[in-house]
């Protein structure tokens, strides 16, 4: 567990992903792969919420995560990291936490304030909470399509590893799925390929309403160290 703080930071600065539902069919499987990677940005720079789900590797930790996340900075869902569930609420500028001591103790509160902490919600510092709101923005995912652009190419019309219709873009060993129906926004990611970090991202549910609450009695843990 001595990573696991260092790991769910990485995936949410790394990976943080914006998606769009599917209706009516889109002629994105015409267009060059630069002017479906342009189509995606346009979509994100529009996007309200998303639904974030996958796994990825980041300071040699497996991670899982599914959550809702809204570019307000509003959301909730969870990460398991190393066997440990870290549950996570965002509500009007304040980011709550619920997981285990040893979480608490691994990203540097002491074994005495772990204690205390662990497996109630948290009110966590301005530090943890900032760098929850900027992955909300949606910003990263905007910067590694601008990234690849220069080495993609257009693959066609093709299912996503969790079957839906897509174009698929192929760079390098990376690939983005990108919707073939409705907003051209992406659907999937398998990046990181043959790196120390990969990742594989499934995104939904875009421009739904994100409705979250504080939890009850949270636990003060502004002033703890790693808090």
């Amino acid at each position: 567990m001595a990573k696991v703080g260092a790991a769910l930071f990485a995936v949410w600065v790394g990976f943080a992903v914006a998606s769009c539902g599917a209706s009516s069919g889109n002629s994105e499987a015409d267009k060059s792969a630069s002017q479906i990677l342009t189509d995606a940005a346009i979509c994100l720079r529009h996007a309200t919420s998303v639904q974030i789900e996958g796994t990825a590797t980041s300071s040699g930790q497996n991670v899982a995560f599914n959550d809702t996340v809204a570019s307000t900075g509003a959301g909730s869902g969870y990460f398991s990291v190393a066997g440990a569930q870290i549950q996570f609420v965002a509500v009007s500028g304040q980011l709550y936490l619920n997981a285990d001591a040893a979480f608490w103790e691994a990203i540097g509160a002491t074994a005495t304030d772990s204690s205390a902490l662990g497996n109630k919600w948290v009110t966590a510092s301005a530090s943890l909470a900032s760098q929850l709101q900027s992955v909300a923005g949606f910003s990263r995912l905007a910067t590694y399509l601008a990234s690849v652009s220069g080495r993609v190419s257009n693959a066609g019309n093709a299912v996503t590893p969790d079957g839906r219709q897509s174009v698929k873009l192929n760079a390098g060993g990376d690939a983005v799925y990108v919707s073939s129906s409705g907003p051209a926004c992406p659907l999937y990611l398998h990046v990181g390929v043959n790196t120390a970090s990969p990742a594989d991202i499934a995104l939904s549910n875009f421009n739904a309403n994100v409705a979250v609450t504080p939890p009850p009695n949270p636990v003060d843990g502004t002033t703890v160290p790693g808090g």
